[in-house]
C-alpha cells in the first residue's frame, strides 16, 4: 500500500470515528431533552410517529399531563397507570395529591370500585390538608352503597346474581371511613346507621349498638335517630339471647325497650318493640316461674308463693303468668294446712 493510499485509509477511519462520536452525542443530547423512558414508533396506519404508552415524563407536570391525555381519551387503565406513576416518582410534587385523585377515578370509571375507594382513602392519609375531602368522601359513600347493595355482576359478558351480603365487608370498611373522614359531613348519618345495620345483620350485637350510640349522640335531631334507638333497644335483647338470656342483660333490653316505647309512642317501630318487650318479659317470667317451682319442689310453699305473686303482678299477660296465677290456687292448701315455710 503506498502512502497515500494509507493516508487515505487512516483519514476514512478518522472520518468514520467522529460521524459515530458525533451520532451519539446527538442521541445523547436528544434523550435528555425528550422524557425519561419515552420513546416514538412509527404508526403506518396515522403515517407518523407516536409516543408509547409506556412512556414516563422527566417531571411532575408533564407526567400528569400525559396521563390526563390518556384519561381524556377514555384510557382509564392506562391512565391510572400513569396516575400513579406521578404519586410514586414524585411524591412531594403539587401533582401528586391531584394524580391520586385522578388514579381513583379512572378506576371508578373502569368499575374496580375497592382499587378506587383505596385510592381516594390512600389520598386522605398522605395529603389530609386536601381539599378535595368532600369530593372523595361523596366517592366513598357511593362506593360503599355499591358493595352493600349489589346483587348481580357480569361475568364474561353474562350477568350471575350474587350472593346478599358477599361485599358486606367491604362496605363496612368503606363506611368506616366516610365516617372518619368527614364525622359531622353530609353522609355521616348514613354511614354510621349503616355501620350499625351491617354489624347488627353479622350479629356483632355490641359493635351495632356502639353504631347508633353515636348516631343519636351526635345527631339527636336527625331522621335516623328513632330508628337508632330502636335498634339500640333491638340489639340489646339480641345480645341477652346471644349470653343465655342472662338477667343482667334480659334487664338492660327491658329498660331499653320501655324506654323507647314511652319516647315514641306513636313509632312505626312500635309494634316490633312490643313484641320484643313481651319476649323479654317472657324470658324473665320464665326465669322467676322456674324459681317458684323450685321452692314449691321442697315444699317452701310461703316462698313459692312470693316467686309465683311476682310473675303474676311483675309480667301480666305473659304465659307463664296465667301459670303462676294457677299455681297459687294450688299452693293455698298447703299454707293453709301449715305447710313447710
Amino acid at each position: 500500500m503506498t502512502i497515500c493510499a494509507r493516508l487515505c485509509y487512516s483519514l476514512r477511519a478518522m472520518l468514520s470515528r467522529l460521524s459515530a462520536t458525533l451520532l451519539l452525542l446527538f442521541w445523547i443530547e436528544l434523550s435528555a431533552a425528550a422524557p425519561a423512558h419515552a420513546f416514538w414508533l412509527w404508526t403506518s396506519q396515522k403515517g407518523k410517529f407516536e409516543r408509547s404508552g409506556e412512556a414516563a415524563e422527566a417531571t411532575a407536570a408533564g407526567q400528569f399531563r400525559w396521563a390526563q391525555e390518556l384519561f381524556q381519551k377514555g384510557d382509564f387503565e392506562k391512565a391510572a397507570q400513569e396516575f400513579a406513576k406521578v404519586a410514586k416518582r414524585f411524591p412531594k410534587s403539587k401533582e401528586a395529591m391531584e394524580a391520586l385523585y385522578f388514579k381513583g377515578v379512572s378506576q371508578e370509571e373502569m368499575g374496580d370500585e375497592y382499587e378506587a375507594y383505596q385510592s381516594y382513602q390512600e389520598v386522605v392519609n398522605r395529603y389530609p390538608e386536601t381539599q378535595r375531602v368532600g369530593e372523595i368522601v361523596d366517592r366513598q359513600f357511593r362506593i360503599g352503597n355499591y358493595f352493600l347493595t349489589k346483587e348481580e355482576k357480569k361475568v364474561a359478558g353474562v350477568t350471575v346474581p350474587i350472593l346478599p351480603g358477599l361485599d358486606r365487608a367491604k362496605a363496612l370498611e368503606v363506611f368506616e371511613h366516610v365516617s372518619a373522614n368527614a364525622p359531622y359531613g353530609p353522609h355521616a348519618v348514613e354511614a354510621l346507621s349503616s355501620i350499625g345495620h351491617i354489624h347488627f345483620d353479622d350479629e356483632k350485637y355490641t359493635l351495632s349498638i356502639r353504631a347508633f350510640e353515636e348516631l343519636v349522640k351526635d345527631f339527636p335531631a336527625s331522621e335516623k335517630a328513632e330508628e337508632a334507638e330502636f335498634m339500640i333497644s333491638n340489639a340489646a335483647f339480641r345480645l341477652a339471647e346471644q349470653s343465655g338470656h342472662d338477667a343482667a342483660g334480659m334487664g338492660a333490653a327491658l329498660d331499653k325497650l320501655e324506654g323507647f316505647l314511652e319516647k315514641y309512642p306513636e313509632s312505626k317501630w312500635k309494634g316490633e318493640a312490643e313484641g320484643l318487650l313481651l319476649a323479654v318479659n317472657e324470658k324473665m317470667a320464665e326465669e322467676e316461674f322456674n324459681i317458684a317451682a323450685f321452692y314449691e319442689k321442697q315444699n317452701y310453699f310461703s316462698s313459692a308463693e312470693v316467686y309465683y305473686k311476682n310473675v303474676s303482678e311483675k309480667f301480666p299477660g305473659t304465659t307463664w303468668a296465667l301459670m303462676a296465677e294457677e299455681k297459687l290456687k294450688e299452693i293455698d292448701a298447703p299454707l293453709l294446712k301449715g305447710g313447710a315455710q
